[in-house]
């Protein structure tokens, strides 16, 4: 399998995609009674990687290592790396699923070499400097701890 090809592969993980697919297998394989609250508190942490990682480009714009040209505002979002949406994904993703598993070390050691991946996946392509990865992994685990806290209160709200 040829380098770039690898790369591509470890940054698909903090992709979209792969994102809401793990999110439909967990909301599969979790009991009934706490299905909703999982789906929810998925989605309303992808929502809020989206939204911190668009207000901190709006507000603060850092060009790509390879400069995207921009010509609106979601374009320019689009053109900032700072900081980086898939380490953030990553990071969250990686979070959930180590509390979920009880923390597990097994499931610890691989998300966090997942993570890892993404991250160095984003420098090596030139889409990111590391510090975009590293905040972007931070702002990640702060969104999905906050998010935890939630979901064990949505039943509460129901």
């Amino acid at each position: 399998m040829p380098r770039d090809d690898i790369i591509n592969d470890l940054s698909a993980l903090g992709g979209l995609p792969f994102f809401l697919i793990i999110t439909g297998l967990l909301a599969i394989i979790t009991p009934s009674s706490d299905r909703f609250a999982v789906a929810l508190m998925m989605l309303l942490g992808l929502a809020a990687c989206f939204g911190v990682t668009a207000l901190i480009r709006w507000f603060y714009f850092k060009p790509r290592p390879s400069a995207i040209h921009h010509q609106n505002w979601w374009q320019r979002i689009d053109a900032s790396s700072f900081p980086s949406l898939h380490a953030m994904r990553a990071a969250f993703l990686a979070t959930v699923l180590v509390i979920l598993s009880q923390y597990s070390v097994t499931m610890m050691i691989t998300v966090t070499i997942i993570t890892l991946g993404v991250a160095w996946a984003r420098v090596v392509k030139k889409v990111h400097r590391p510090i975009d990865v590293i905040v972007g992994i931070v702002l990640g685990k702060i969104i999905a701890f906050i998010a935890m806290v939630l979901m064990a209160r949505i039943p509460n709200w129901l």
